[in-house]
């Protein structure tokens, strides 16, 4: 994704400018959201631990200018594989919209009747080594493992999806979300102008943690440019032990690609028969996971690793899924010491919860301003 230079043109959010310091001149606060990904100024060489890039964030009083925008795919782009768990012939269609209306999906069954599964906390069903969604009140519309493909949406800035499934899992392709960007890549994106409820920013800390002290924390944005990661696991083998993933800068679409698309969803080998006897990972193989051997001394694909990390990578890509159930891109920074689907859902349930009181909140504080008369010009300077 290039650069954009700063537009001359008068700003789409001209009547949020004028909104804002309205509220400022009434001592009232508020926050209103920039478009996702909205791209300026120029970008350094990004790397891990330190990049110079401005993708994903807030609108801010000191950059109410900045154009703004968003996307959705050009073409439509079909997947077709095997379902990690159910082990099924599945297939998911993701298609643009016309008009920006956020992502949705569409669960197709065998007779081609179609029910809309909206994206929310309340949508999640089971957190069970993947997360799974259906649509309220009907289970039969369980759509598996939704976790990399949103994740994938979210790295390359589609806002706006229409995602129809055919089955009740997305396909695991490789184990990671690579094959997914590499679709959208190849036929590229259609900008739209942003919804501001689409982005939140963090404004207080929320955490959650269960009783094996795991915990996942969402607080205020080290960058305001998007979201930044610490993320921490700790697994009793020898090849994977203790990892850390971290970002000092927003997640831009280079890093997430470069650094956390590829990485495989793993398990122990100790693990499989444990999951079988679920009905769990009937679709799993070497093609699509990293399977650590029960011998404790490396990896039973052939091919290697394909980071030094690549497990703890694998779980910065499931909380970027995760957080994306939401439906908004958040401005924050995420941190977490073994987090798993379980915990991700519980925060991104508080995390609505959040959103909706700020947004009651922000509805209360404009009432005040029916009635305040304010000169557009000297706003606008």
């Amino acid at each position: 994704m290039s650069a954009r230079r700063r537009s001359t043109r008068p700003c789409c959010f001209a009547e949020s400018a004028i909104w804002i310091k309205a509220h400022k001149a009434l001592g009232l606060t508020t926050s209103v959201n920039r478009a996702l990904f909205c791209v300026s100024g120029k970008r350094t060489n990004p790397n891990i631990t330190k990049c110079s890039s401005s993708i994903n964030g807030t609108l801010t009083y000191d950059d109410i200018q900045e154009e703004a925008s968003c996307y959705s795919l050009n073409e439509s782009v079909t997947f077709q594989g095997n379902g990690l768990h159910s082990g099924e012939e599945v297939s998911v269609t993701v298609s643009p919209t016309r008009n920006f209306q956020g992502i949705s999906f569409l669960y197709e069954d065998k007779n081609g009747m179609s029910v809309h599964v909206p994206l929310k906390s309340s949508s999640v069903v089971s957190t069970e080594l993947c997360t799974t969604i259906s649509a309220p009140g009907n289970p039969l519309s369980r759509i598996a493992t939704v976790e990399h493909l949103l994740a994938a949406l979210w790295g390359c800035g589609v806002g706006s999806a229409v995602i129809k499934v055919e089955g009740n899992e997305i396909p695991i392709l490789d184990g990671s979300a690579i094959h997914f960007v590499e679709a959208f890549e190849k036929v590229g994106y259609r900008r739209f102008v942003s919804h501001r409820d689409r982005i939140y920013q963090v404004q207080q800390p929320i955490c959650v943690q269960d009783e094996r002290g795991s915990w996942a924390r969402l607080e205020p944005p080290k960058d305001k440019r998007g979201l930044t990661v610490e993320v921490t696991i700790d697994f009793p083998h020898n090849a994977i032990g203790k990892q850390t993933f971290q970002t000092n800068s927003a997640i831009t679409k280079d890093i997430f690609i470069r650094e956390i698309a590829a990485a495989r969803t793993f398990c122990l080998e100790t693990d499989i028969e444990k999951m079988k006897g679920r009905k769990l990972c009937k679709g799993g193989s070497l093609d699509n996971a990293v399977v650590f051997s029960r011998h404790g001394d490396g990896i039973l694909n052939e091919g290697g690793l394909r980071f030094p990390d690549e497990p703890v990578r694998h779980k910065v890509l499931d909380v970027l899924g995760d957080l994306f159930i939401s439906g908004v891109f958040v401005v924050g920074h995420y941190s977490a010491y073994k987090p798993g689907h379980r915990l991700n859902s519980q925060l991104v349930r508080l995390l609505e919860r959040k959103i909706e009181q700020e947004r009651e909140k922000l509805s209360v504080s404009e009432e005040h301003l029916t009635n305040v008369v304010v000169d557009p010009l000297p706003l606008a300077k």
